[in-house]
């Protein structure tokens, strides 16, 4: 293993090598996930997808030491975060779910903004599809917090398409997509606390008669 991980980072240093050295990351990591306890495989293979997007990224997107596509290169972690977070939310673990979910949100949220003034017409689109793709999984998942954060994102992005008529078809999708969120939202009640139970009748005590003697 500690040969993998070495021949791993002396081969990520170089453009020539740097694909092999992707592959040996993985084989690291696949190996790692194995032999550590079973309580701990679970993080240590997040950690390890990690690590392999950073080795696949530094392969393909570096080139002379120059990251290419600096805003897609983001959308990978955006991608990787909402993986392992619905990843976590299948297997019960709705708390780690949130933070990862949370995080990849947030990342997409700024690199939205880093596109406001320079960005394409297909960055801009990404990033609306995603925002609505967050609204959507909010409402699958049951958390308010990315139903609100997707439609702010929507409406971020339907404000900034108005300025061109070629985006009015997803601004009527984008407008579509926040008003079924609030519909649903407004037509989820909180559960009806049960009442408590009927005291059964207790039986009254017998009257006591007076015997005489």
């Amino acid at each position: 293993m500690l040969g993998l991980a070495a021949a791993a980072g002396a081969g990520l240093r170089q453009d020539a090598t740097s694909l092999t050295a992707a592959f040996l990351v993985a084989a690291t990591v696949s190996v790692v996930v194995k032999e550590v306890p079973a309580r701990g495989r679970r993080l240590a293979a997040e950690l390890g997808a990690f690590l392999v997007t950073v080795a696949v990224q530094r392969a393909v997107l570096i080139s002379d030491g120059q990251l290419q596509a600096p805003f897609w290169a983001v959308q990978w972690y955006v991608l990787l975060a909402a993986g392992l977070a619905s990843l976590r939310y299948a297997a019960g673990f709705n708390l780690a779910g949130r933070v990862l979910l949370g995080s990849g949100a947030a990342l997409l949220g700024l690199s939205g903004l880093g596109i406001l003034f320079g960005g394409s017409g297909g960055q801009q689109l990404w990033v609306l599809a995603l925002h609505a793709a967050l609204l959507l999984a909010g409402l699958l998942i049951g958390e308010r917090l990315f139903v609100w954060w997707g439609a702010a994102g929507v409406a971020a992005c339907l404000m900034w398409a108005l300025r061109s008529y070629t985006f009015a078809l997803l601004a009527l999708i984008a407008v579509g997509l926040i008003a079924f969120a609030l519909w649903k939202l407004a037509r989820a009640k909180p559960a009806a606390a049960e009442a408590p139970p009927s005291l059964e009748a207790q039986p009254q005590p017998e009257s006591r008669r007076d015997h005489s003697s």
